[in-house]
């Protein structure tokens, strides 16, 4: 575990576990068939390949991956000791050994390439939104350094503008939770009460934002530990899907389609009103930065899972 004298990750929720979910979005096989259907190359699994799980937490995606896929190696990293050793047990447990597990920082694996292999599947989920801009600038660097030329990278964030009325509740929440005492679950779990109780209060941004309220009423009935990563980290930023692929060709990946097979279909994703709209601006040749950045609007896209060759 690196430990540099600045850490970037000082501020984050340590003190309870990131809940382990499944998304199916991370598999080589879902990546593979997605790609393939936009008439794209991807990795060829009947040969050996090697896959790098970004932020891996608890390591339960990197683990069904593994177990299902035996010709691949995968490799799981993340910055929290604990998650890591719950990860290391799991996969010793379940007898699966075509991985590992390293506690790891961004920055500092940047610093050491050798640290990781050369990749043809990189994937992010539940981190690129929530990570200081120098973290994923450092993200960034290890995808120029480590995924092989016709490798794919699936990165999921927070994405404008479904994502951004909640931005400055967020910020409420973060400041007026760091006081209370409890662990971060107990401050996550109070602290959504409390937007709730605001919500009645004829605050004027709940009243501008009537589906805020509604968020705020579902957020309350979820887990507390996942309350806690989700909204208690003091960086939260809901990013321009254009910035976000300016950002990552900067370091030769290419945008390719979403990881959601749906939302590749604009006559099915799309509400209809806005399809003559968007086939004007495709016939006019506009850039696949407009184009994405359209749909987001159109469909007030609340997160993103990009599917992103290098």
């Amino acid at each position: 575990m690196h430990h540099p004298a600045d850490r970037t990750d000082a501020a984050y929720v340590h003190d309870v576990p990131y809940p382990a979910h499944f998304h199916r979005e991370t598999m080589p096989a879902w990546l593979c068939a997605t790609l393939t259907a936009m008439g794209l190359k991807s990795p060829d699994l009947t040969r050996p390949y090697t896959y790098l799980d970004l932020g891996c937490g608890s390591g339960l995606n990197t683990l069904i991956a593994a177990a299902t896929n035996p010709q691949g190696q995968f490799l799981g990293i993340d910055i929290h000791p604990a998650a890591i050793a719950q990860a290391r047990a799991r996969a010793q447990a379940l007898g699966v050994h075509n991985l590992r597990y390293e506690c790891l920082d961004f920055a500092a694996a940047t610093q050491s390439p050798a640290a990781l292999p050369a990749c043809d599947f990189m994937v992010c989920h539940g981190v690129y939104s929530w990570i200081a801009p120098p973290q994923r600038q450092a993200l960034r660097q290890l995808v120029l350094q480590r995924l092989l030329p016709g490798g794919v990278l699936y990165l999921a964030y927070m994405s404008q503008p479904g994502s951004s009325a909640m931005a400055a509740t967020q910020k409420l929440l973060h400041l007026a939770t760091q006081p209370l005492p409890g662990s971060s679950a107990d401050k996550a779990r109070a602290g959504v009460a409390w937007l709730q109780h605001l919500t009645q209060q004829g605050l004027g941004h709940f009243g501008e934002q009537p589906r805020l309220v509604q968020e705020i009423d579902r957020l309350a009935a979820l887990d507390a530990d996942y309350l806690a990563h989700e909204l208690l980290n003091p960086h939260w930023d809901s990013l321009h899907v254009a910035d976000v692929m300016a950002d990552l060709e900067a370091v030769d990946c290419h945008y390719a389609a979403s990881a959601t097979p749906l939302e590749n279909l604009d006559a099915v994703s799309l509400p209809g009103q806005s399809l003559a709209a968007f086939q004007a601006l495709q016939r006019q040749g506009a850039s696949p930065a407009l184009l994405e950045t359209f749909k987001d609007v159109a469909r007030n896209q609340k997160a993103i899972g990009s599917a992103v060759p290098a």
